[in-house]
């Protein structure tokens, strides 16, 4: 009788074992993996903003039509189902700021400072290409600042743009925007939205640089660590 019971007891045991085992097999990695509750605070989209994200790319794509008309290969918006798979592999929220920015345009030719935007097989690819250099890493918050993170690269670093080894990436704990120079980070603007406003300004402007010719393209060139730098001209 006593065998009996252990019996039922083990078989039960490993019922709930094969239950949660698959649970955790079959589901989504969609989350904020970081554990950091402020995120949700940068994760909130809605039509006002996607509105003015909008508003920020028209502006854009008229001054690129005005001094740079070859930059305007700019790709068509993500669809939902492109942007749950983003979300569902990097296993983040992304920014709301950033996920306006996609359904406006994904993906691109060459742009500003011989930048491309990625779409999200790139995204995902240099990501995980990144994660492999830095293995083993620690997931952990990244606080204050990523120049003060020992790994090579932090999983919650998401590449948007790039060309040879430079990379424009978003720090998914606080929608933060730096520029790659291998071996690390450069602070550039304090949201994709402001990243964005930076762009328009820059290209609205009447006056070059008594340095820079007029061609756009160079004088956002080496003054900048991005096209939509916080940083001022040199």
């Amino acid at each position: 009788m006593q065998s009996a019971v252990k019996n039922i007891v083990l078989f039960g045991l490993v019922g709930c074992a094969t239950w949660w085992g698959w649970q955790w097999f079959c589901s989504s990695p969609h989350g904020n993996l970081l554990g950091t509750p402020a995120v949700e605070s940068i994760q909130r989209y809605d039509q006002d903003l996607q509105s003015e994200i909008d508003a920020l790319w028209q502006r854009i794509e008229v001054g690129l039509e005005k001094h740079s008309p070859k930059s305007l290969k700019l790709g068509p918006p993500a669809t939902d189902q492109e942007l749950e798979r983003l979300e569902f592999e990097l296993g983040y929220q992304i920014p709301a700021d950033l996920k306006a920015s996609l359904r406006v345009h994904l993906g691109s030719g060459e742009f500003l400072e011989g930048y491309s935007f990625y779409d999200v097989g790139q995204i995902l690819e240099t990501h995980h290409m990144y994660l492999d250099c830095a293995s083993p890493y620690t997931p952990y918050p990244i606080k204050p600042d990523p120049a003060d993170c020992d790994p090579f690269w932090h999983p919650g670093w998401i590449p948007i743009a790039g060309w040879d080894a430079f990379e424009i990436v978003v720090n998914l704990e606080n929608g933060k925007v730096y520029a790659w120079m291998d071996p690390g980070l450069i602070y550039a603007a304090g949201s994709w939205k402001s990243w964005l406003t930076n762009v328009a300004v820059r290209l609205e402007r009447n006056v070059v640089p008594a340095e820079y010719d007029n061609d756009v393209e160079y004088w956002m060139d080496s003054a900048f660590p991005t096209p939509g730098s916080d940083k001022e001209w040199k």
